[in-house]
């Protein structure tokens, strides 16, 4: 008879669900933050994480294994960002990267190589900076308000966070053919009418990012 109440409650959606049956039915970030840590087990967090990489941040750090990051960035390469330092490797800021070009802004000085640098600008996508949690959006929302700026405006593209040393013409060209929006985070100085033709042919919007003078 109980069993049978049960069913009837979750068919009414009467029933409050406990934070592990939460988990499973809608694996997301907000909702394994509710799973006490002591309740977490690899095989809850590895389901989570294959649905939402940025869970990583709230995943008890004696579950946190070279693996686990891994199954995280190649979800969502924005996750590299509650990567541990221990474990941050060239390989993983390799698969975050392929996943999202802005995973760069989260790899090491030390590790921005030409090569990765190369794959940013080309695996960028607008859309999966959404892919964040919410308590994540929120914190940019609020950033975004003090600095006084659109949230559109405080965006930034893989090309903001390539080391001057590797700001040359080609890879200035492939961020504005790939994003042509990049043109707002390029150096005025480097600025060239060959770049700046190349990001209004391809969006002409791209226009309000040119120097006036």
């Amino acid at each position: 008879m109980r069993g049978a109440f049960m069913r009837l409650e979750d068919e009414l959606g009467l029933r409050e669900l406990s934070p592990i049956e939460r988990v499973f039915e809608d694996p997301r970030s907000c909702w394994l933050k509710q799973v006490p840590k002591s309740q977490q087990t690899i095989h809850i967090v590895e389901y989570v994480l294959e649905n939402d990489g940025t869970a990583l941040q709230h995943v008890s750090k004696k579950l946190i294994t070279d693996e686990i990051c891994q199954i995280a960035v190649q979800e969502n390469g924005l996750a590299l960002r509650y990567v541990p330092d221990n474990l941050i490797t060239n390989e993983i800021c390799e698969m975050a990267v392929r996943e999202n070009g802005l995973a760069l802004e989260f790899v090491p000085e030390n590790m921005r190589t030409a090569s990765l640098v190369n794959r940013a600008i080309r695996f960028y996508y607008l859309s999966n900076y959404w892919r964040i949690s919410r308590e994540e959006r929120n914190e940019f929302i609020e950033r975004a308000k003090v600095k006084g700026e659109e949230l559109s405006e405080y965006i930034k593209y893989p090309i903001a966070y390539v080391p001057s040393r590797f700001l040359n013409e080609k890879i200035l060209l492939d961020a504005v053919r790939y994003s042509p929006h990049s043109l707002r985070d390029i150096p005025k100085k480097l600025m060239t009418k060959e770049i700046i033709l190349s990001a209004v042919s391809v969006d002409g919007t791209a226009i309000r990012y040119v120097p006036k003078n």
